[in-house]
This record gives structure tokens, C-alpha cells and sequence, in this order.
């Protein structure tokens, strides 16, 4: 009779335990990979839908020179009109007995580092939109003067009238020890005289991109992953 070869009890038990490691292990790299894209992607989203509603604001009410008054709570309404809002919470608001808008304040946002104080600050106007984004506006320059490029004679022009900074918090639901942190849920941008722009540009040196940490662990806030999250980077899909 022909012998027939076939495998033992043991022999098929480790092979399908080498199965579902590898298989655990490809699950566990393509979630990571498809958290990483999702952050990228609502990034994306939120600040194309403010930068969309500030250039309709130029339109509507002409140049920010022929603008009445160039406060947060001000420009915060004119950009609001044309954002999807569930609750829009002015900066009048007394912000440390908790805000509509941001209802978590202040536990929350400790890691905030003073980059714009959304919790404690009467200058700050946020928004809540109906797909689960928060705005929040600050309006520091009126006349919008700054210039975040250390006097760069080559930098745009938009790079050295800044008028003050806005964030965006991607998640609202999210919890967890890591939440708040900007590079992380939180980024922030700039409002500029003729639109909006990401932190983290080359020749941005107010808040230049340092430590690499964008959707890693996080060791400590990473003000400057804007830009790389609006225009784009392999590392980033990591």
C-alpha cells in the first residue's frame, strides 16, 4: 500500500498560530494606516470649508480694509454664515464654566501650551459644526500686521499680514489621554488679510514644524503639522 504523508495535531496547531499572528499584525498596521488617513482627510476638510467660507466673506463684504471692525467675534460671524453650524458661542461667552462649543473646558485642554487659549481667553470666538468639527477664532492683529516669517523679504505676502490664528479640533468625540494635543486632534492655522494658512511652512518661524511626533505618540504638542497635513506627506500616512 501507498504511504501517505500528512501533517500531525502539533504541526497543524502552530501553523495556524503563525497564521493568526501575522494576520493580527497586518490588521493591527492597515487600522493604523487607516487612522492616519482619516486624520489627514477631516484636516483637509475643515480647512477647506473655513478657507472656502472666508473667501466668500471677501466676496460678500469686500476686503478686510472695508471691514467695520476686524474682531473674533466679528469675523467669526461672517465666516459662519457659510459654515454648516450646530452652535456658534461668541467670545463674550465666560469660557471657564464651560462652553457650548467646546463642552469639555477647561479639563481638557491643559496641553494647549498658550498657543491660542480656547478655554480662558474672552477673545476667542468657537464655533461647533453639525459634522463634529469645533472652530475656534482669534482675531490678535486687527490691522493685520504681523508678519511670521522673521521679516523674510522673499516670503508672500499673506505670510506677513496675519491678523490671528484659528484651530480646528477634528474629533470631538474622542477621549483619552491623548486628546487635545495640537499635531494630534487640534491644528491650528492662520487668518490672513487675503485667506487662510497652515502652520509649519519652511518660512514660517512662529510656529515652524519641530519634532516630527504628527498622529504618533505624543511627547509634547506640535503646533507646525498644518501644513504638512493640508499639502501633503509620505511620513504622514504612517
Amino acid at each position: 500500500m501507498k504511504k501517505i504523508n500528512a501533517f500531525t495535531t502539533p504541526e497543524v496547531l502552530l501553523t495556524l498560530l503563525i497564521i493568526g499572528v501575522i494576520a493580527s499584525m497586518t490588521i493591527i498596521i492597515l487600522s493604523q494606516e487607516t487612522s492616519g488617513r482619516e486624520i489627514v482627510l477631516r484636516v483637509k476638510k475643515g480647512y477647506s470649508v473655513v478657507a472656502n467660507s472666508y473667501e466668500q466673506a471677501l466676496t460678500d463684504y469686500g476686503s478686510t480694509y472695508e471691514w467695520e471692525s476686524m474682531s473674533s467675534d466679528s469675523f467669526a460671524q461672517k465666516i459662519g454664515k457659510r459654515l454648516n453650524l450646530a452652535k456658534a458661542c461668541d467670545a463674550r461667552e465666560t469660557l471657564q464654566k464651560g462652553n457650548g462649543c467646546f463642552p469639555d473646558c477647561p479639563k481638557i485642554y491643559k496641553a494647549a501650551g498658550g498657543s491660542l487659549d480656547v478655554c480662558t481667553s474672552s477673545s476667542v470666538a468657537t464655533m461647533m459644526s453639525a459634522d463634529g468639527f469645533a472652530y475656534a477664532f482669534q482675531i490678535e492683529d486687527p490691522i493685520c500686521s504681523t508678519d511670521v516669517t522673521g521679516a523674510n523679504p522673499n516670503a508672500p505676502k499673506n505670510m506677513r499680514e496675519v491678523c490671528g490664528t484659528f484651530l480646528i479640533d477634528i474629533d470631538l468625540s474622542k477621549s483619552g489621554k491623548n486628546k487635545n494635543y495640537y499635531g494630534r486632534d487640534l491644528f491650528l492655522f492662520y487668518v490672513t488679510r487675503d485667506g487662510m494658512v497652515p502652520t509649519g511652512l519652511d518660512i514660517d518661524v512662529k510656529y515652524p514644524f519641530v519634532n516630527g511626533e504628527c498622529k504618533q505618540k505624543v511627547l509634547k504638542d506640535e503646533f507646525g503639522c498644518s501644513a504638512l497635513m493640508v499639502y501633503g506627506d509620505n511620513k504622514l500616512e504612517k
